[in-house]
């Protein structure tokens, strides 16, 4: 779906856009889990 979306609107190195944007997804997702042990 994100990368549909980052190649409808012709965004070069979209696969490389759509991991960094991922990553940081999942660094905020489990920075509460993180930051409680």
């Amino acid at each position: 779906v994100l990368k549909d979306g980052l190649s409808a609107l012709h965004v070069p190195y979209s696969y490389g856009f759509a991991i960094i944007l991922l990553t940081v997804l999942v660094k905020a997702a489990t920075f509460p889990l993180t930051k409680k042990q």
